[in-house]
């Protein structure tokens, strides 16, 4: 939070919600990358009660004619632009409501083409928190929203293929890889393979059962295949990238 930008977000919801409470959810999303914040936010989002609101601002298309989202989904609410950012958090919902922020809705007298997020996407989150406008109020109906597209997984009796699609903070490398799509191998998975790096042929539960400094494999928390090094960087040992191939063997 080196600008001032997320405060001035803030401001706009101290000012006309002043009874909400707020939460940083994060900010270390690397810049424009929409994928990244789509993960995050799914990770965290269905850990929050129902009324609360999640407001997503990756928006490299702000001031284009992408939509500005007001989402309704199992009982919260997800505002942000339609590039995708909310699509893999909303599309785990069993009940949606999506619709189009009304053109009217922002700050008074102003708004910036370059900064939706403070005067557009803070106060339509505002007015809602506040009680003064309902979810209807907001809107404008929509019939679908921007999806991203997620690398595919390809798989046999014997054999998965996945990528790494996210590197957390830690080094660890997750893959699109399911805890379901492991169950299906007709047998133990004995080894795993990423592009450029030696076989890996250690599964364990968790990341103490793994000796130090060794990668292994495992399911994490939130049931993709991960792969780890005990104390140290996955991504620095194996010197792995996003999108790069990983083979599970049995």
């Amino acid at each position: 939070m080196r600008d001032g930008y997320v405060a001035a977000m803030k401001g706009v919801l101290a000012t006309y919600a002043p009874g909400a409470i707020l939460m940083d959810a994060g900010h270390g999303i690397p810049p424009q990358n929409v994928f990244a914040a789509s993960w995050a936010l799914c990770q965290y989002a269905w850990y929050f009660p129902e009324g609360t609101i999640h407001q997503v601002v990756v928006d490299p298309g702000v001031g284009t004619r992408r939509h500005a989202l007001l989402v309704m989904a199992d009982g919260r609410f997800f505002i942000g632009p339609d590039n995708g950012v909310l699509a893999m958090t909303v599309g785990r919902a069993e009940h949606r409501k999506l619709g189009v922020i009304k053109p009217e809705i922002h700050l008074p007298d102003h708004l910036s083409h370059t900064f939706h997020g403070r005067d557009v996407f803070s106060y339509a989150a505002a007015l809602l928190a506040s009680g003064t406008y309902g979810f209807d109020d907001l809107v404008n109906p929509l019939e679908s929203m921007v999806s991203l597209p997620v690398p595919p997984v390809s798989q046999t009796s014997v054999s998965i293929s996945g990528s790494i699609i996210h590197i957390d903070g830690f080094g660890n490398l997750i893959t699109n890889i399911r805890e379901y799509d492991v169950q299906h191998l007709t047998g133990t998975p004995r080894e795993i393979a990423v592009t450029g790096s030696p076989v890996i042929q250690r599964w364990v539960s968790t990341y103490g059962d793994m000796p130090e400094g060794e990668l292994a494999a495992l399911i994490n928390s939130s049931g993709h295949v991960e792969i780890a090094c005990n104390g140290s960087s996955a991504a620095r040992k194996t010197r792995a990238t996003l999108g790069c191939v990983v083979e599970i063997r049995v």
